[in-house]
Order: C-alpha cells, then structure tokens, then sequence
C-alpha cells in the first residue's frame, strides 16, 4: 500500500478540522515509517493508520467524511485508540472483500470473493407479484365509510371492523 499524500484533496484544504485530522494520519505514518527503518515489527499498524489517511481523501459522502474526521480527532493523544479505530475499519469494511487466510494485499484483486456470473442469465420466474401497496390502499379507502352517527349504526358495523384486523 503506498503511502498517504502529503496533504488533503484540494476541495478540503480549507476545513481546519479535517486538515488536523489528515495531519494526525501524517504524523503517526511517519512515526512508524522511522520504526520500520530502525528494523521494528509494526504489523498492520501502517495499514491501518493509512486506512483512515485513505477515507479523508476517497469517503463517499459529506457526513461519512464528517465522521471519519471527528474520530480521528477525538483519537489523537491516543495512539492505541487511533490504531483500534483503524483497525475496525480494517475488520469491517476491508477485510470483508478478501479470503481469511490468505495476506490482505491491496494491488491482487484476483482474492476478491466478488465473482462475476460465467453462465447464463437465469429465467426469470413467473409468479404473480405482490398487488401494488397503492392498490391495496386504493381498496381499504373503497371499504370504509364515514363513521356513523347514531349508537345503532355504530354496533352494528363493530362486528365488520373485528372481521378485517383478525
């Protein structure tokens, strides 16, 4: 995996928290970027650190981007808690696209369990569907009546009302 840009898409240079945030990703990249040169084991914590550099830049949506940003912040005096949040996203979201026993790696997409369909298109089937909720509304409206106005009326349409919610 190659490592985080050196700073956040242009579109989001301006927002002060997200550029905190992408800085705390930076930070904690280069850290363990010095312990790998000094010859440490980090294990996944690389990847996992670049996961959240990664969902700054390529998150889907505003408010999804919003998230990612407000924990990372609320991670950054706290480097075990930074590298968990990683690693949930790594657990939920990665990892779920790969076989479990084989090394994740980003580049071989040939490990991806998503697999094209190499026959041919089923037939469709040809049961009748579900009526429309439309129609089904159209007649319950049909079946009801104003509500009565004498006592009488009243009793005697009880019994037509407990039919129906049985």
């Amino acid at each position: 995996m190659t490592s985080l840009p050196p700073e956040v898409p242009d579109r989001l240079r301006d927002i002060a928290d997200i550029v905190s945030a992408y800085d705390i990703c930076l930070t904690f990249e280069k850290s363990l970027q010095l312990a790998i040169d000094n010859g440490d084991d980090v294990g996944n914590k690389q990847i996992y650190i670049r996961i959240l550099g990664y969902l700054i830049h390529y998150v889907p949506t505003d408010q999804g981007l919003e998230n990612v940003v407000k924990e990372i912040s609320s991670c950054a005096d706290d480097d075990s808690a930074l590298l968990y949040l990683g690693k949930m996203y790594f657990n939920h979201y990665i990892r779920q696209c790969t076989f479990p026993n084989l090394q994740f790696n980003f580049l071989d997409l040939t490990r991806s369990t998503v697999r094209a369909n190499k026959g041919r298109t089923p037939v469709p089937s040809n049961h009748a569907s579900r009526p429309s909720f439309n129609i089904v509304v159209d007649m319950v409206g049909d079946t009801l009546d104003d509500a009565p106005r004498a006592h009488v009326n009243a009793k005697h349409n009880v019994g037509f009302v407990f039919f129906f919610h049985k």
